[in-house]
């Protein structure tokens, strides 16, 4: 829907669109709402196609397995999701085989999450798909320099958010 209101209101967005600094923050805020509209679908579609993930399972699962256990409450934060979205996600995870969910040993209120070696399989086979889609997201028109400075960019603005 949002990508309709970019499309629709003519707005392009180039280098030549900004001439002030508000401007440019402007632009820079219109490409960064466009490419979510655009993009996240996008790679929701061709993962769950491809692996049967959502863009979401993929997120946590991902997360899982870069600490190899990780409590509700620390999936929330990485994965950018509510108390409710994270119980949804990993309760379908765990219904899918590809994550195991145990009770804190110490604190008995705390659900720890864990991949299972499904989810393994799964997230290495659905990672080498990102990949590709995001080759041919990104294609040759940036190099690795550009594609560094976007990315610090967007670090930066999510680093600015309290």
């Amino acid at each position: 829907m949002l990508s309709r209101c970019f499309r629709r209101a003519g707005r392009g967005i180039g280098p030549d669109m900004a001439t002030e600094p508000a401007d440019s923050r402007r632009t820079a805020w219109d490409a960064l709402v466009r490419a979510q509209a655009l993009v996240l679908p996008q790679v929701h579609r061709v993962l769950r196609g491809s692996h049967g993930l959502s863009l979401s399972e993929f997120i946590v699962l991902k997360c899982i397995g870069a600490t190899g256990t990780a409590t509700m409450t620390e999936l929330q934060e990485q994965a950018s999701l509510s108390a409710a979205g994270i119980t949804r996600v990993v309760s379908g995870l765990v219904a899918q085989g590809m994550v195991s969910r145990t009770r804190g040993e110490q604190d008995l209120r705390l659900w720890h999450a864990q991949v299972t070696p499904a989810g393994r399989r799964r997230l290495s086979a659905a990672s080498a798909t990102l990949d590709q889609e995001l080759g041919r997201l990104f294609g040759g028109q940036h190099n690795e320099d550009e594609l560094a400075v976007a990315a610090r960019v967007l670090q930066n603005l999510c680093n600015a958010v309290p």
